[in-house]
């Protein structure tokens, strides 16, 4: 399992901050910009796919923001250097249930929906690590 630090610890120390911007009226209407013209292309392209499109993306959404609070209150609550494996659970608890919903949408299998939401999970948390690891130099606390 990925660990929770880099970027997520950065996040966690300056959630606030974080926050603001994801929040941010700027930061809003360009990922609804984005997100606009894929929805448009592909209810041009396959008017099918529109409607799974918009769930993964609100799931993706959801997953990532959930990654997010979690280490802000592991952070806020001291524990940010804490195990990961306690941080993925608590994300897993919110998200499995959503992901469970989505793949039965979708008509897909639920066996294994846990072992696999486990393993996007630790992939996105690499993600957040490897972005903060490349990235710029974390932001402190005024």
């Amino acid at each position: 399992m990925a660990s929770f630090k880099g970027i997520l610890d950065t996040i966690g120390n300056d959630a606030k901050k974080v926050l603001a911007f994801l929040g941010s009226a700027s930061t809003q209407k360009a990922i609804t910009v984005v997100e606009g013209a894929a929805d448009t292309v592909v209810a041009v392209v396959n008017p099918a796919l529109a409607a799974p499109l918009q769930a993964a993306q609100t799931l993706i959404n959801n997953w990532m923001a959930e990654i997010f609070k979690v280490q802000a209150l592991a952070s806020a609550a001291g524990s940010a250097s804490g195990s990961g494996t306690t941080q993925a659970a608590a994300v897993l608890t919110t998200i499995v249930p959503q992901v469970t919903s989505f793949l039965q949408a979708q008509g897909l299998s639920t066996a294994n929906v846990t072992a696999e939401a486990n393993t996007v999970n630790s992939a996105l948390v690499t993600v957040f690590n490897t972005l903060g690891s490349a990235g710029p130099a974390p932001v402190k606390a005024a």
